[in-house]
């Protein structure tokens, strides 16, 4: 596995808030959860090599554990996108881990293998290799399972 759990660096510090900045909404919220989150000595799933880091927030308003909904901040590629995951077992016929852009679940992710795989990596390692079911990105990969 590429990604492993840690804190992030200065150095990695600045490559996520350069990110940040293709989000506009973003920025000012994600500086200031990252400044908390490195006082906090919180860990993030971090690939060094390809520039990915994936950071699991319930502050910043992306989780929900009454709906079982956990929402992710997923630096890939010099982007940034909100990631959420719903690990309820009665959404998209009992397929736990659907992957969507938006709360409501009608935006689909993007359809890059590349991506699917380093956010179900990274997910991986940042659950400490405890992720409840197989996360999947799209009506089709939920029929293929």
């Amino acid at each position: 596995m590429a990604y492993v759990l840690e804190s992030i660096t200065n150095e990695d510090l600045l490559k996520i808030l350069t990110d940040a900045k293709s989000d506009p909404k973003l920025d000012r919220s994600i500086q200031y959860e990252i400044s908390y989150d490195m006082t906090c000595h919180r860990k993030w799933a971090v690939d060094r090599d390809n520039h990915s880091y994936l950071f699991h927030s319930s502050s910043l308003g992306l989780s929900d554990a009454k709906s079982f909904l956990d929402g992710y901040m997923f630096f890939y590629q010099n982007k940034v996108f909100r990631v959420y995951v719903n690990r309820a077992r009665h959404l998209r016929n009992g397929i736990v881990g659907w992957v969507s852009l938006d709360r409501d679940f009608k935006s689909l992710p993007p359809q890059d293998l590349g991506f699917q795989h380093a956010f179900s990596e990274a997910c991986y390692v940042c659950w400490g290799g405890r992720l409840i079911g197989k996360t999947v990105f799209s009506a089709e990969q939920q029929d293929k399972e």
